[in-house]
């Protein structure tokens, strides 16, 4: 079992990283090293008036990019896995403790890592939190149970005083001390029929000092007043959706889980003891505040369901003879192992790569080589990326919602959103390069066009599969647009991607330069359809070809291809490709349109 949960652990670590956080967080270590000081303002963002940074998890920050100076994204990846496997092994340890079957504890610990959903393994400081609350739990069960000395609480505040600087994310600690003290000392007035159980006189002054140990960081309370913040009507509220209530039709397995441990939990309540009650129920209900605390809750419904089975022994009974077992212990392994199988065959092998396919790798590469300088707007998600990726350069956006918020946040959201106006935000703050994804800078009446296709001051210089690249027209620039800037394509369009009324040759030759700059399925499918409708269907089908093995499964790409070979006469490779982009989207309406196009003709 502990080699199927390292499996299903290394499968996550070596997914492509397609987290911007991961590239935030290294560029903040490397921002602290180069610093040499925790910064009370933020050097990241190119805004007018900097805003408080609040560097919480600076400890974990460091760790990261040490472990990237040392090893690169691999060495960083193998971090992430270890968090993850020491992880599951404290759960699976905690539950085995507290007398559940070997194989209620692996498959509860496979289902509260699979249940979260991939981003309880993102690249993140938050996997420390999800660490030492599992350990939290395990210490204070154990002096609950009698197995350990009250003086073993010691150990609380001394792991207390790390996680204060590793991750925001010890205030759910806290919370657990809180709920242990208020358990204990009902179980004073309250005896458990158990007869077990530990002094809370022996168990305060601990539980206390570990609370104390909360302040052990540079912000001593504010760390508190940060966090705070995202919940309820907190300033940060409703600006990440991790900080919105977790819903079942978002998180469907998350909710069937926690159903499990809630079921788990009611069954055995009378039971069990208040303390392990009661942080199991506490955690429970924890993602219905917060998305962010989903992994707490898949955590709580394992220790609900490891908590019941061994509490109603007599009704468990028949699960714990050999026969059952064993087909128990079969679905526990094969359930981690089945998942690790979809993730790997999914990643293709281990490694360690930036997913291309969300980051614009592509776009960056052409801005360092053309050495594209000036103020530059990005897409929020990307604002990490390019701090890690282009040292020394600001960002106007990043995943920071404290550092971003107010006025920076406003300016942004009147360009993104091609709010009326928009273009005096960019004259105002100096902007001279805008990236950006093809569906960002679009008008809120859902217009198709970016409105900065159309206007004069600005010229497309890139774009790819990923990202556009804009630059603002100035003589300084004049060369250099001359060069790489493109007059006749609108990639922000796909209906027209080719201006109404521009020069077939002129369109085609930047399509092909489009191509060997930055070989992409939009430039190819564009191309294409231009050859198509000059009459050069084999240029178009060899086109479309060679871009397909590339991109197999694209379906632009296999729509296309089935176009041109209907217009050569080769009915059954169209009606091939056209079933094959219906059998990966059935309500794709050109391949339908086709396809009927090509079965009329057939009968005819």
């Amino acid at each position: 079992m502990v080699l199927a949960l390292l499996v299903l652990a290394a499968s996550g670590a070596v997914a492509p990283i397609r987290s911007d956080d991961a590239f935030l967080h290294l560029a903040s270590g490397r921002e602290l090293v180069r610093l040499g000081h925790l910064p009370q303002q933020d050097t990241l963002l190119d805004a007018e008036r900097p805003g408080p940074w609040v560097l919480h998890s600076w400890l974990a920050e460091l760790i990261f990019y040490g472990a990237a100076q040392l090893g690169g994204l691999p060495l960083l990846m193998a971090l992430r896995g270890l968090l993850v496997c020491a992880t599951l092994a404290a759960l699976f340890c905690l539950l085995r403790a507290r007398g559940s079957p070997g194989w209620l504890a692996a498959l509860a610990t496979g289902a509260a890592f699979l249940a979260p959903g991939i981003r309880s393994v993102l690249t993140r400081p938050l996997l420390f939190s999800h660490l030492l609350l599992v350990v939290f739990l395990y210490v204070l069960l154990q002096v609950r149970a009698g197995r350990w000395s009250a003086a073993r609480l010691w150990l609380l505040p001394s792991l207390m005083v790390p996680w204060a600087n590793l991750h925001a994310g010890h205030v759910a600690g806290a919370g657990v001390v809180v709920l242990a003290l208020v358990a204990l000392a009902a179980e004073q007035v309250f005896p458990p029929r158990d007869g077990q159980g530990v002094s809370l006189r022996r168990a305060a002054l601990p539980l206390a000092a570990t609370l104390l140990a909360t302040l052990a960081n540079p912000y001593g309370h504010g760390v508190w007043l940060y966090a705070l913040g995202f919940g309820g009507d907190g300033q940060y509220a409703g600006q990440v959706w991790e900080w919105v209530a977790a819903t079942p039709g978002r998180q469907p397995w998350l909710f069937l889980w926690l159903g499990v441990g809630a079921l788990a939990a009611l069954a055995a309540a009378r039971r069990l003891m208040v303390l392990p009650w009661l942080v199991a129920a506490a955690l429970l209900v924890s993602p219905l505040v917060a998305s962010r605390f989903a992994f707490h809750g898949a955590v709580g419904a394992a220790l609900a369901l490891g908590l019941a089975v061994p509490a109603l022994r007599s009704a468990a009974r028949p699960l714990l003879r050999p026969g059952p077992a064993r087909l128990l212990w079969a679905l526990a392994l094969a359930l981690p192992l089945a998942a690790a199988g979809g993730s790997l065959r999914s990643t293709g092998a281990f490694h360690s790569a930036v997913d291309e396919r969300f980051f614009p790798v592509g776009a960056v590469r052409f801005m360092e080589r053309n050495m594209v300088k000036g103020r530059l707007l990005n897409y929020r998600e990307w604002g990490g990326y390019l701090l890690w990726n282009r040292p020394g350069r600001k960002v106007f956006m990043d995943g920071r919602v404290a550092a971003s918020a107010g006025a920076q946040l406003a300016d942004y959201l009147a360009v993104v959103e091609a709010k009326p106006g928009y273009g005096h935000v960019l004259n105002r703050r100096g902007v001279q390069v805008v990236l950006s994804p093809h569906h960002m800078l679009r008008p809120a009446d859902g217009a198709p066009l970016q409105p900065m296709a159309r206007d004069p001051a600005w010229a497309l210089t890139y774009f790819d599969d990923v990202a556009l690249i804009y630059q603002r027209v100035i003589p300084a620039s004049a060369e250099h647009l001359r060069r790489v800037a493109y007059r006749t394509l609108a990639p922000g369009d796909d209906r027209a991607p080719v201006r109404r009324g521009a020069d077939p040759d002129l369109a085609e030759a930047e399509l092909r330069r489009a191509l060997a700059t930055a070989p992409s399925t939009r430039a190819a499918t564009y191309l294409g359809v231009l050859l198509m409708g000059r009459g050069r269907l084999e240029e178009a089908e060899q086109v479309l070809s060679a871009a397909l093995v590339r991109s197999p499964g694209s379906l632009p790409l296999l729509n296309n291809l089935g176009v041109a070979a209907m217009r050569l006469g080769n009915r059954d490779e169209a009606m091939r490709l056209f079933k094959q982009v219906l059998k990966l989207n059935p309500e794709h309406k050109n391949a339908w349109r086709n396809l009927k196009s090509l079965e009329r003709t057939a009968n005819k």
